[in-house]
């Protein structure tokens, strides 16, 4: 059997040719992309840290500072070129799938079903957020920090690997908070019923909890320190603003489901139409995204019902509970936040440790197969397949996808601070436009700003600085704000801005566009700026002659 002959390899070998694999696939197509949105912002912040600011005190951040210090490392190192960083962050996905083999290994003590499992994390899992090129580096460390845990749990092992879990965990505290903070809930809860589960006192208990905290105090205190300048701001927009902000909310659960609903629909009308092929190639892919996705918003509940099943009966060792039972509540602690913003893009923080329950109750059906002779154990057995082979569908989708972008027209925007490809000619003409504007008539390190979140990089693409606390305006267009709109007008003027980048009816709908929320903005640049070139969405803004040298706000306003 496949399975036999998979199991005998030795898995380090099988690890490196998953990651590898993981590498290789998006490699030929990582700059496919106008980068737009939270790409631009991941691409752009770092740039400020090199230029000497800080996130929270000198510029917007909701998310942990390793977010954009770790980039900005990048840049130390290689130089200012966002290729170098997407390429960086594409390695770090892969690293992702590689660490959910070792992982499902540690678990399952099983080559066959720990590749399925990192198969489907990397193309199913929290990689789909943004693509392979955003940074996915929290996850990569909890799934370090579990891989420790799960070998304490799984052979009671020497208490120094619940203090590497710890330590990891902690790393993982510096690139996101709510997402890690579930995840460590699910930690800690384990923690005390593996004790329960050995008969062990409770002041050992304690003392195993103490060992793992110190593992996670001793990161976190440390970058507390180092990070004592911003301390205040930082807690204030990463714990309570990131909550009350966000363009995705009120969607319905099925969102996604939805969308892929309405481009079938559109599919068949273009063959009932035109009776052309593309369109029933695109029936066949939008098909099976719509199955994969649907099942993807429904696994927390088969799940969550299946876990049950196991967890009241005697259908498992205690050992095996206490698996189901970490990955089955890491999942659900962070489920309730894919409630708020039910696109798959939040769902799957919620939906990848929940892979693993689902490979691990596959395998344990597999083991069992000659036993399943009930009904209700059939039934489960033949929904677990079920569910992983169309999770596997995505692997020959991806490669379809693959082929057809490297088949088709790409259009370059090239900078020497790197390369992007374009799949719409005119969008790309655009930016290039823009671009060959931007360095005509500025120089390198003078001040610019882009009012559009959809924009691509032009910061990091021409290193020119920011004069604002935005990157983009998102915050603005979500939450108006008067006091923050007279700031950046006063910081537009003050700091001497050459160019302005906007469009002024960008938005998210319903209202939400840039004149109905920032009018106070909009007038400063009407009246300060002179519009000069427009290139599609991308109209150019400069300096007007009279352009006051010294600015005089009202007193209650100047300190915002």
């Amino acid at each position: 059997m496949i399975k036999e002959k998979i199991d005998k390899i030795n898995p380090f070998p099988l690890a490196l040719i998953l990651l590898v694999i993981f590498t290789l696939l998006p490699l030929v197509t990582y700059n496919f992309t106008t980068a737009p949105g939270d790409m631009a912002e991941y691409i752009n912040n770092p740039l400020r840290v090199i230029n000497g600011e800080l996130p929270y005190r000198d510029f917007w951040l909701l998310f942990p500072p390793g977010e954009v210090f770790l980039p900005a490392l990048i840049y130390r190192l290689f130089g200012l070129n966002i290729n170098i960083l997407l390429v960086f962050s594409l390695i770090i996905s892969a690293f992702v799938g590689m660490f959910s083999f070792f992982l499902g290994r540690a678990i399952f003590q099983d080559n066959y079903f720990a590749s399925i499992l990192a198969i489907i994390v990397y193309f199913n899992g929290i990689t789909q957020y943004e693509g392979y090129t955003y940074i996915h580096m929290y996850f990569l460390l909890l799934l370090i920090s579990a891989y420790f845990f799960m070998n304490y749990i799984r052979n009671n092992g020497a208490v120094i690997k619940l203090f590497m879990a710890g330590i990891f965990l902690g790393f993982a505290f510096i690139f996101s908070i709510y997402e890690v903070g579930a995840a460590s809930l699910a930690f800690f809860i384990i923690t005390f019923i593996h004790s329960k589960h050995d008969r062990k006192p409770f002041d050992q208990w304690i003392k195993t909890i103490a060992v793992f905290g110190s593992g996670i105090l001793a990161v976190v205190g440390l970058a507390s320190l180092s990070l004592s300048e911003i301390w205040q701001p930082m807690i204030r927009e990463i714990a309570i603003k990131s909550l009350l902000h966000g363009t995705a909310m009120n969607l319905p659960y099925f969102h996604d489901s939805i969308a892929y609903l309405g481009q079938i629909i559109e599919g068949i009308k273009g063959v009932w139409v035109n009776g052309s092929i593309y369109y029933m190639i695109i029936i066949f892919a939008r098909v099976a995204d719509f199955i994969r996705i649907t099942i993807s918003y429904l696994l927390p509940f088969l799940l969550l019902g299946i876990s049950i099943w196991y967890l009241v009966g005697k259908r498992l060792r205690k050992s095996d509970k206490v698996i189901v039972l970490f990955f089955l509540l890491w999942g659900m602690f962070t489920f309730p936040k894919a409630l708020g913003r039910s696109d798959i893009t939040h769902l799957v923080s919620s939906i990848t440790p929940l892979f693993f329950l689902l490979i691990f109750f596959l395998q344990k059906n597999f083991e069992k197969r000659e036993e399943n002779k009930t009904f209700h154990r059939k039934y489960i057995t033949y929904g677990l397949i079920v569910t992983t082979l169309f999770l596997l569908i995505k692997v020959p989708m991806f490669l379809l996808s693959t082929g057809i972008a490297l088949a088709g027209s790409h259009y370059e925007v090239r900078t020497e601070y790197g390369t992007l490809l374009f799949f719409n000619e005119s969008e790309a003409i655009n930016v290039n436009n823009v671009i060959s504007y931007i360095n005509k008539y500025t120089d390198e390190r003078d001040y610019i700003f882009v009012t559009p979140w959809m924009a691509p990089p032009f910061y990091a693409l021409t290193n020119r600085k920011n004069p604002t606390y935005y990157d983009s305006l998102i915050d603005l267009v979500a939450q108006p704000s008067d006091e923050k709109q007279i700031k950046i007008c006063y910081d537009l003027l003050k700091k001497n801005t050459k160019q302005i980048i906007h469009f002024p009816i960008w938005g998210f709908g319903k209202g939400q566009n840039f004149l109905n929320t920032c009018p106070i903005l909009q007038k400063c640049i009407e009246d300060e700026y002179e519009l000069k070139e427009k290139y599609g969405n991308y109209w150019i803004y400069v300096q007007k002659s009279d352009v006051r040298k010294s600015i005089m706000l009202p007193k209650n306003r100047t300190g915002q």
